[in-house]
């Protein structure tokens, strides 16, 4: 893999009001290896989602918090990278809730799907939808 590091957006502080660039911090480490069982993924799109915002909030909800200095999570469009898992080949498009990083590792039980990056659109979740699906 030509890069070897990861970028990870990891929470550093609760919003009060609406979120700003400093609630946020862009960290590096090293790319994850999988192991069994476990794919490699690239990250080639990442869901902004209302229900994120509850997630940065430590007051109780349906979610629990996302806890300082922890990656955000979300829905992710992402690539298999490296594969050691019998169900998914290297190049397979997964949507799957995850960290928002660069690249990450996955156990099959967190893939939501598997489909043709053609019909990307389609898979991604519009916003506003965990509104219906929480009520």
């Amino acid at each position: 893999m030509s890069n070897p590091t990861n970028r990870r957006i990891v929470l550093a502080s609760r919003p009060f009001g609406a979120p700003t660039q400093s609630n946020f911090q862009i960290e590096t480490e090293l790319v994850p290896v999988p192991t069994e069982e476990q794919m490699l993924l690239r990250t080639v799109y990442s869901s902004l989602d209302p229900y994120m915002r509850g997630r940065m909030s430590d007051e109780p909800s349906y979610a629990p918090p996302v806890k300082l200095g922890a990656v955000m999570i979300g829905a992710t469009v992402s690539r298999v990278e490296v594969s050691h898992h019998p169900d998914f080949a290297v190049g397979d498009w997964v949507l799957c809730q995850s960290a928002i990083t660069t690249n990450s590792t996955k156990i099959s039980i967190f893939i939501l799907s598997a489909f043709p990056m053609e019909h990307a659109d389609a898979q991604v979740p519009p916003r506003g939808s965990v509104t219906p699906h929480g009520l």
